[in-house]
């Protein structure tokens, strides 16, 4: 697993690679709390087009940024999921507070 990140423009793309599950999940949380406390952003994407796996682990992960931002006002977004993801999305429901741009 490899989290990647890249300001423009003070929107924050976060760019996930390889798989985000159980055995990553500890590292994946301590990745993305350093990413997010270093400044605030006025919207932020998950960028998943190099994401090859994700369980509910991920899914977690992914939830509990979301409400953390959430509580800041800052919209959340997902980009560029494979079909695979895409599908694991949508059956959590995560695009009803996180939209597909």
């Amino acid at each position: 697993m490899q989290i990647s990140s890249v300001v423009d423009k003070n929107n924050l793309y976060i760019r996930f690679a390889g798989e985000l599950d159980q055995s990553v999940a500890g590292t994946a949380k301590n990745k993305l709390e350093a990413i997010f406390d270093k400044k605030t952003y006025r919207n932020v994407v998950f960028d998943m087009s190099k994401l090859s796996f994700m369980d509910s682990t991920g899914i977690g992960i992914i939830l509990s940024r979301y409400k953390k931002l959430r509580q800041q006002s800052i919209p959340v977004y997902i980009t560029a999921p494979n079909p695979q993801i895409d599908k694991i999305i949508r059956v959590s429901g995560l695009y009803t507070i996180m939209p597909l741009i």
